[in-house]
Parts: C-alpha cells; sequence; structure tokens
C-alpha cells in the first residue's frame, strides 16, 4: 500500500523564536541537519505516493530546499496565506483535498522520528495511530494524551496528571469522504 504523506510547515515555530527568526522553523538544524531533511531522509518512498507540504512563514525557503535536496520525490506545495492567524487545523483544512490515498501519514515539521519509526507506523495495521511518547517534560500547548490499553481516553493543550503521554507529531489516519 501507498500513502500520501502531508507535512504541516506553515507556522512562525513561536516557542523557537529566537531559532526562527531568520528562516521557518523546518529548517532549524539538529545534529547538522534540518528537521525537514531528517523526516524526508527516514521515510521509506516506496510507500510514498507523493508528499503534500503546507507553506507559510518563509516558505519559499523551504520549497527551495527540498526541490533542491530532493528533484526525485514528488512535491505538492499549499500556501496557508493566513498562517498568521490560525493554526495547523487551518493548514490541514487547505491540503485535504490533496489527499487521494485513502489512508495518509500527517507530520509536524518539527517532529524528529527515525527510519524504524516511520516502517512501524506505515506497517501497522491500525488505521488511526498517533504516535507519542512519555520521556519528555509535558508543557502547555503541547497535544498531552491520557491513554487506555493504547487507545486515547482523553486530549488536552494544558497540563493533567492524567495525561502523561505528548503526542510525537507523526500520525497515520484513515481519510474520510
Amino acid at each position: 500500500m501507498k500513502f500520501d504523506l502531508l507535512i504541516l510547515a506553515a507556522g512562525f515555530g513561536s516557542r523557537l523564536q529566537s531559532l526562527t527568526k531568520n528562516k521557518p522553523k523546518a529548517l532549524i538544524e539538529y545534529n547538522k541537519k534540518k528537521l525537514i531533511q531528517i523526516q524526508l531522509d527516514n521515510i521509506d518512498t516506496k510507500f510514498i505516493n507523493k508528499i503534500i507540504i503546507v507553506l507559510g512563514y518563509k516558505g519559499n525557503m523551504i520549497k527551495n530546499f527540498v526541490l533542491k535536496k530532493y528533484p526525485n520525490l514528488k512535491f505538492i506545495f499549499i500556501k496557508n496565506k493566513n498562517f498568521t492567524k490560525n493554526n495547523s487545523g487551518q493548514s490541514f483544512f487547505y491540503a485535504y483535498k490533496k489527499i487521494n490515498s485513502d489512508i495518509y501519514i500527517h507530520l509536524n515539521c518539527d517532529c524528529i522520528f527515525t527510519k524504524k519509526h516511520f516502517l512501524k507506523l506505515i506497517k501497522n495495521k491500525k488505521k488511526n495511530l498517533i504516535s507519542a511518547r512519555s520521556d519528555i517534560l509535558l508543557e502547555n500547548k503541547s497535544e498531552n494524551i491520557e491513554a487506555k490499553n493504547n487507545f486515547i481516553k482523553k486530549m488536552v493543550l494544558e497540563k493533567d496528571k492524567k495525561c502523561f503521554l505528548e503526542v510525537m507529531g507523526s500520525q497515520k489516519y484513515l481519510k474520510t469522504k
């Protein structure tokens, strides 16, 4: 099975202000690689139809980088012209009609994962998955979840003692019509 891959990369990266003054969050470096580069290097392209990237803040920098670095990948770029006034939900709305696969992979541009994690995500038989981790300090404005038997019971944006897992930013969803 092949998937469409959606990367949301429109926002300012307001929590990373000192690092995103002159470049978008997707182009911040970690271990000498740009965040979006880590993502694209860790996907297995034989499972991907196309990569849809929603752009906003300094979006041309992202577009130019990926087109130069990955000339053999198929990209579709969507502009969120109102990125200063809306959020990732609106970015998703702009991209939704471009998703053609029944199940798609959904990434936030600042999500770091391994090749092994990516393969686990796409090969899992479940159609709807959200990657979460418990080894980091949870903060407000992060998607914090409470899970029981691998099912989400509650998801909140503020600290909650029952919500000790943080959404990692890599997900797989069944696209509803």
